[in-house]
C-alpha cells in the first residue's frame, strides 16, 4: 500500500472515529432541539426503512458551501440542520458540537410540534399533510396511523386527524411529505389615513385620467367588504365563496382598491373603476382556479397574516408558487406583517430580533409579491405594533420586494400595490390587447421602484418604493423585453442608452417552478443576469449577504451572481452613451424546460428633478401643514418658494436647504387660490405644475320634507360660489349652483338622500368635496330636529321642540290627542323668532297614555305634523289600567317597577293568567280567554295593592 494511500485512509478511518464518538456523546445531550428532532427508540424503527438524515449541531453557523456540500435538508436554526450527510473532514469536525441521525419531526412545522406536545397522548389534533406526487410508488401506500378528513388533490394534499400518542409512526411514514398545524388569518391594519401622493398615484390620475381600472375585477382575499357603502355600492361582483361576515378592514382594502371617492376625497381608491370580488380567508390555500377564470381575475389582494412568524416554505406557498405559474397572468399581492420589530424563533434566522419576521408561510412564495409600509417620509414603519415585517425570507432571498405608503400598517399599503397593478395591467392591456403576464407586472413595479433606505436592495424595503407613475411610463414607453432560456444557453438584448444619463436599471424576473414543501432553499430554476455597457464593461447583480447575523443583514449589497432570487437587478451609473447589451443565462434549469423571463429597465438623467406632492392639479387643504416632496439627483442647497398670482410674486417657504433632503414641511396659507412652488438657487430653477388651495365646506341639513330637502355649509372667503352634488348611478354630479350658502332642492329633481358640496373659483376651477351627507341619517322629521314629550314628577308634561332650519317657517302649534283613535287638538300657537328651540308644558287631563305633536305652519302656507309622541300619565295613582272594555288585549301603565306579580282572575275565583310586572308599559293579551268579567290583581309581597274589573267582548 502506497504513503499516500495510507495516509488517506487513516485521515477517514480517523474522521469516522470523532464522528462516531460525537454520535455517542450527542446521546448525553439534552437541549430542546436535541429531545424534538434525534431518532428515539421509536423512531429509528422507522428511520431504518426511511432515513431522515442527521441532526447536526454546529458551534456557529457553519454558511451555506459547508451546508450545501453535505446536503441541507432543512434548517433549524442558525446552529441546528438537518443534513443527508454526516461525514465530515477533519476541520469539519472541530466545528461540530454534536451530531445523530434524526427522527422525521423535521418534516412538520414548528407550531405543529409545540402543539402535539402540549396535548394528552389520547387527544387528537387536526393536520394538514403534503404527500408525494401520484406518479411515485411511496403515493400508492395506504396512509396509517391518521383519518382521513379531506383530500385536496391539486396541490397534493391532505387534512388527517392524528392522535398525539400515534404521531411518531405517522410523521416516520414516506407517505408523509410535509405536515402543518391549520392556523387562522388576521388582518395587518388599523385604518388611519389614506394619501395617493405618496407613490404618484396622483400623479397617474392627472396625467393618465383614462387610466382608471375600467372593466378590470379584483379580487379581495378576507371578510366580505361593506357592498352597501357609498363608495362601493354596485361595485361587487357576487361570489359564492365570500365570507358570511362583513368587516370594516376589509371595506377600507376595498376603498383603497377601487373606492369612488363619494364620501368625500379620501373615499377615493388608486382604480376608482375597477369592480370588486371577494373570497374567504378562512382557507389559507389559493382559491381554485375555476374562481380566477370565472370573473376573468388578473390580480388579488392579501392584507391579513397569520398570528406568528413562520420561517419556512410551507404548503401555502408551494400552492401558491404553482398557482402562478400555471395561471400565469395572476399577481398575488401579500403585505408582509406588522410585527416588524419581532425574533424569530424558529429557523435560519432564529433569535435576530426585527428581521425575518413575515407573517405566513404564503409570503415565503417566490411568484407573488410582497409588500412593506414606509410612512409619509418614505421611512419604514418601525414603531410599536404597526413596525413593517422585514425580510430576509427563511432561506435569504429578498422580502419585502417592494414598499408602499401605508401609515396605519402594511395591509393598506399592499392595498395600494394592488391598486397600481390594476392601472398597470390596464395600461398595457390598452396598447397590447391583452393582460401582461404577472411576472412582467411585478418585475416592472420592481424595476420601477424608488431606491430608498440602504443603497440599492435591502432587506427591509426591498428594491424600493412603489412609484406608480414611472410604472405606467415603463408601459407605455415599451421598457420591457421578454424571452427564454434553457439550461446553458443565454438570450441578449440590446437597448440604446441616450446621452446624459446618470443611472441605467435593469430588473430580470421570472416565474418559477414550485419548489418541494420545506425545501431548505426554495429557487429552482436559477437564471443570471448581465449588462455590459457601450465601453464593453460588464455588471452583475446586487446581492445581499444572507448570513444570520444582524451586520450581515445590515450590510449595503455588493455585486455578484445571484442563486436565490429570481428578480435579479442591475444598475449602472453614468453610463456611457450607445448600445447596452443584457444577457440572461440558463444557469441551473432542472429538467432543461424553457424558461420565460422578463427584463425591465428606466434611465434617470443626468440632472433630474420631479416635485412628487402636490401632484398636478391636486387640491389641497388651505390653511394645513403639508410635507412637500420632490426627486432629485442633484445636490447644494436651494430656496423654496411659491406663487398664487402666477409667478408675478413669489413668497419664500425655506432658504437654502439641502435639496437632498427631498421633503419640506410647509404651513399653507389660508387663501382659495392656485398655486404654484419653485426651487432654485443661482443657477437652477425648477418649477411645479400648478396645484390649487382650498377648504371642503362643512354641509349640514337644514331640512328633509317628502317634497324638497335643504343642506346648508359655511361660508368660504374669496369664492364665486358653490355647486351642490347628489349621488345618482353610482357617482356624484353637480345639481345645483349658487352663491349663497344654502340650497333648497326639489324631489322632482333628484330622489337621493346623498348630497354634498363644493367651492367654485372665478376662474372656473373647483375646489374639493365636502364629505357626502346622508340626510337619512341627520334625525330629521322633516324640519323637526328634535321633539319631545316626557311626564314630570308633579303630573306634568314637558314639552320641548327644536327645528334644523327657520327657512320659511311662520307659526308652531302645540297639540294632543287623548286616546289612540280620538283626535288632536291645540294647546297653544307661537310665531317662529330666530330661536331654533322652544318649550312648553301641559297638564294632562286624566291617566293613560297622550299623544303630543308639533304642527308647523310655513310662509307659503304648507303645513308639516311631527310624528306623535305617546306619554305615559299617572295622576294619584301608582297604576292605571286600559282600556276598558276590551277585545283582545290590556295595557297597564306602573308608575315603578317593584317585583310586583299581576293575576288575572274569573268569576269563579280561577286564576287564568299570571305574569311578573316588569315595564313601565306592559301588554296583557287576552285573545286566549273566553268572553266576560275578569279581575286584574297586582300584589307585592304577597300583599294586594291594586285591582280593577275588566271586561272582555
Amino acid at each position: 500500500m502506497s504513503a499516500g494511500i495510507l495516509k488517506t485512509f487513516s485521515v477517514l478511518l480517523c474522521s469516522l472515529c470523532i464522528t462516531s464518538q460525537l454520535i455517542a456523546q450527542s446521546n448525553n445531550h439534552t437541549d430542546s432541539i436535541y429531545a424534538q428532532y434525534a431518532a428515539t427508540t421509536l423512531s429509528r424503527d422507522s428511520a431504518q426503512a426511511a432515513p431522515w438524515g442527521y441532526l447536526v449541531k454546529f458551534r456557529q453557523y457553519p454558511g451555506n458551501p459547508l451546508l450545501t456540500q453535505h446536503g441541507l435538508l432543512h434548517a433549524i436554526g442558525a446552529q441546528h440542520f438537518i443534513l443527508r450527510d454526516a461525514t465530515f473532514d477533519s476541520l469539519q469536525l472541530k466545528t461540530v458540537v454534536y451530531l445523530s441521525p434524526a427522527n422525521a419531526n423535521w418534516k412538520s412545522s414548528r407550531q405543529l410540534l409545540s402543539t402535539i406536545t402540549r396535548i394528552r397522548p389520547s387527544d387528537s389534533l387536526t393536520i394538514q399533510i403534503t404527500t408525494p406526487p401520484p406518479a411515485t410508488n411511496v403515493r400508492s401506500q395506504p396512509l396509517q396511523y391518521a383519518n382521513v378528513q379531506q383530500q385536496i388533490p391539486e396541490y397534493n394534499m391532505a387534512v388527517v386527524r392524528v392522535k398525539a400518542q400515534d404521531w411518531p409512526r405517522f410523521i416516520g411514514q414516506a407517505g408523509v411529505v410535509f405536515a402543518d398545524i391549520p392556523r387562522q388569518p388576521r388582518t395587518e391594519v388599523a385604518i388611519r389615513e389614506h394619501n395617493l401622493s405618496i407613490n404618484l398615484v396622483s400623479s397617474v390620475h392627472q396625467l393618465y385620467p383614462a387610466l382608471k381600472g375600467t372593466n378590470r375585477i379584483v379580487a379581495i382575499k378576507e371578510q366580505l367588504f361593506d357592498t352597501a357603502d357609498v363608495d362601493l355600492k354596485g361595485k361587487y361582483v357576487p361570489s359564492a365563496i365570500a365570507s358570511p361576515k362583513e368587516n370594516s378592514h376589509a371595506t377600507s382594502m376595498a376603498t383603497w382598491i377601487a373606492g369612488m371617492g363619494n364620501s368625500s376625497p379620501q373615499g377615493r381608491g388608486v382604480a376608482s373603476a375597477a369592480r370588486l370580488t371577494s373570497s374567504t380567508f378562512d382557507r389559507l390555500l389559493p382559491d381554485e382556479k375555476s374562481f380566477f377564470q370565472q370573473f376573468g381575475l388578473t390580480l388579488q389582494n392579501h392584507s391579513y397574516g397569520t398570528p406568528g412568524i413562520e420561517n419556512y416554505y410551507g404548503q401555502e406557498a408551494q400552492a401558491y408558487d404553482q398557482l402562478v405559474l400555471e395561471a400565469d397572468t395572476i399577481l398575488h399581492v401579500f403585505s408582509s406583517g406588522n410585527i416588524g420589530n419581532n425574533t424569530p424563533d424558529n429557523g435560519t434566522y432564529q433569535g435576530l430580533a426585527a428581521f425575518a419576521n413575515l407573517t405566513g408561510t404564503f409570503k415565503q412564495a417566490k411568484n407573488v409579491l410582497v409588500v412593506g409600509a414606509v410612512d409619509s417620509f418614505y421611512n419604514l414603519l418601525d414603531g410599536g405594533i404597526y413596525g413593517s415585517s422585514r425580510g430576509p425570507a427563511y432561506d435569504g432571498r429578498v422580502k419585502p420586494e417592494v414598499v408602499t405608503y401605508g401609515q396605519a400598517g402594511t395591509s393598506d399599503a399592499a392595498a395600494t400595490t394592488t391598486g397600481i397593478a390594476v392601472l398597470l395591467q390596464e395600461a398595457y392591456a390598452l396598447q397590447y390587447g391583452k393582460t401582461p403576464p404577472s411576472a412582467l407586472t411585478k418585475t416592472i413595479l420592481i424595476n420601477s421602484a424608488d431606491d430608498i433606505g440602504t443603497a440599492q436592495v435591502d432587506y427591509y424595503t426591498g428594491f424600493g418604493l412603489v412609484n406608480a407613475l414611472e410604472a405606467i411610463r415603463t408601459v407605455k414607453e415599451q421598457r420591457f423585453r421578454s424571452g427564454t432560456v434553457t439550461a446553458g444557453t443565454t438570450q441578449t438584448y440590446t437597448i440604446p442608452v441616450p446621452a446624459g444619463m446618470r443611472q441605467l436599471k435593469v430588473t430580470l424576473g421570472w416565474n418559477d417552478v414550485p419548489a418541494a414543501v420545506n425545501a431548505p432553499k426554495a429557487l429552482v430554476n436559477d437564471l443570471d443576469l448581465f449588462v455590459t455597457d457601450a465601453n464593453g464593461r460588464q455588471f452583475v447583480p446586487w446581492i445581499l449577504n444572507p448570513a444570520p447575523n444582524a451586520q450581515s443583514l445590515r450590510r449595503a449589497a455588493v455585486r455578484g451572481r445571484d442563486s436565490l432570487n429570481n428578480q435579479e437587478q442591475v444598475t449602472i451609473d453614468m453610463p456611457p452613451a450607445g448600445n447596452v447589451q443584457i444577457q440572461v443565462r440558463g444557469q441551473a434549469i432542472p429538467g432543461n424546460t424553457p424558461v420565460t423571463h422578463y427584463i425591465a429597465y428606466q434611465y434617470t438623467p443626468l440632472s433630474s428633478f420631479s416635485w412628487r406632492y402636490p401632484a398636478p392639479a391636486d387640491i389641497l387643504t388651505a390653511g394645513t401643514s403639508v410635507p412637500l416632496r420632490w426627486q432629485t439627483n442633484a445636490s447644494g442647497n436651494f430656496d423654496l418658494s411659491y406663487t398664487l398670482d402666477s409667478g408675478r410674486t413669489w413668497t419664500a417657504i425655506a432658504s437654502q436647504i439641502a435639496i437632498t433632503g427631498k421633503t419640506w414641511r410647509w404651513q399653507l396659507p389660508d387663501t382659495f387660490s392656485t398655486a404654484r412652488l419653485r426651487m432654485s438657487n443661482a443657477d437652477t430653477t425648477w418649477y411645479s405644475d400648478y396645484f390649487y388651495l382650498a377648504t371642503a365646506p362643512d354641509i349640514q341639513a337644514g331640512f328633509d320634507c317628502p317634497d324638497e330637502v335643504m343642506v346648508y355649509w359655511n361660508p368660504t372667503r374669496g369664492v364665486a360660489g358653490y355647486e351642490v352634488l347628489t349621488l345618482e348611478n353610482g357617482a356624484l354630479r353637480p345639481i345645483v349652483q349658487t352663491t349663497d350658502t344654502f340650497a333648497i332642492i326639489s324631489r322632482t329633481q333628484t330622489k337621493s338622500i346623498y348630497f354634498a358640496v363644493r367651492t367654485v373659483h372665478k376662474d372656473g376651477w373647483k375646489g374639493m368635496n365636502s364629505y357626502t351627507l346622508n340626510t337619512k341619517q341627520q334625525g330629521l322629521e322633516c324640519y323637526f330636529q328634535q321633539t319631545l314629550a316626557d311626564a314630570t314628577e308633579d303630573s306634568k308634561v314637558s314639552l320641548y321642540v327644536r327645528f334644523a332650519s327657520l327657512y320659511k317657517l311662520k307659526r308652531f302649534s302645540w297639540e294632543r290627542r287623548e286616546s289612540e283613535r280620538g283626535s288632536f287638538i291645540t294647546l297653544s300657537s307661537q310665531n317662529i323668532t330666530q330661536e331654533y328651540s322652544y318649550s312648553s308644558s301641559d297638564v294632562p287631563p286624566h291617566s293613560g297614555i297622550i299623544f303630543y305633536r308639533v304642527k308647523l305652519e310655513l310662509t307659503d302656507g304648507r303645513i308639516y305634523y311631527s310624528d306623535p309622541i305617546p306619554v305615559n300619565i299617572l295622576l294619584n295613582q301608582a297604576f292605571h289600567l286600559f282600556p276598558v272594555p276590551t277585545t283582545n288585549e290590556i295595557r297597564l301603565l306602573s308608575k315603578e317597577i317593584k317585583n310586583d306579580q299581576l293575576r288575572l282572575i274569573d268569576i269563579s275565583g280561577r286564576v287564568v293568567a299570571q305574569l311578573p310586572v316588569t315595564q313601565f308599559t306592559q301588554v296583557l293579551s287576552l285573545q286566549s280567554l273566553a268572553p266576560g268579567v275578569y279581575w286584574c290583581v297586582i300584589y307585592r309581597d304577597k300583599q294586594r295593592i291594586f285591582i280593577k274589573k275588566i271586561i272582555k267582548l
